[in-house]
């Protein structure tokens, strides 16, 4: 991911049993510096770049986190940032499982990508300021929802179930 001119995000392939590195690194002057080491990290820029969702598995699970302008906000629910897409750099949209037992004892996000567990998911908005949430109307069966992604004033996702298209209007 490329921050600004000069300066890109590296990370390695996100695994629960091991550590996960982030490195900024300038090709220009060859400057390489860690950014975070976490077990399971997974991230998901906005488009701003200005704003990062991001899940580790350090206690099990992957507890939602957001970081915008140094802030930090840590949700109450687990997720992964796969199963999100933001709106703008406060607001994102994303698939939240039902099942949070299973996804706090789960190996993240290693378990989620093999299929080992799948979730059954409703959609919310996240103010990523204020930690609100506000339910989505779903399509009405049960979905394990990936590739969220915004276009107009519909939310399209991927259903893991079937592998089909769907959409639901904001």
């Amino acid at each position: 991911v490329w921050l600004k001119s000069g300066e890109m995000v590296l990370s390695d392939k996100p695994s629960g049993l091991k550590s996960s590195s982030v490195w900024s690194f300038n090709p220009q002057t060859g400057a390489l510096s860690l950014l975070s080491e976490r077990t399971g990290f997974v991230s998901l820029w906005n488009s701003s770049k200005r704003a990062i969702l991001f899940s580790g598995n350090e206690s099990g699970g992957g507890t939602l986190s957001a970081l915008m302008d140094q802030n930090e906000k840590i949700f109450s629910f687990l997720t992964l940032p796969s199963k999100c897409s933001f709106k703008n750099d406060n607001y994102a949209y994303c698939a939240i499982p039902l099942n949070q037992d299973e996804f706090s004892v789960a190996l993240l996000p290693d378990d989620y990508e093999k299929k080992i567990i799948l979730a059954s998911d409703d959609l919310f908005g996240i103010n990523l300021v204020t930690g609100e949430t506000d339910g989505i109307s779903g399509p009405g069966f049960t979905v394990d929802a990936s590739k969220l992604k915004i276009f107009g004033s519909s939310l399209f996702f991927v259903n893991r179930y079937d592998q089909k298209l769907y959409s639901v209007s904001l």
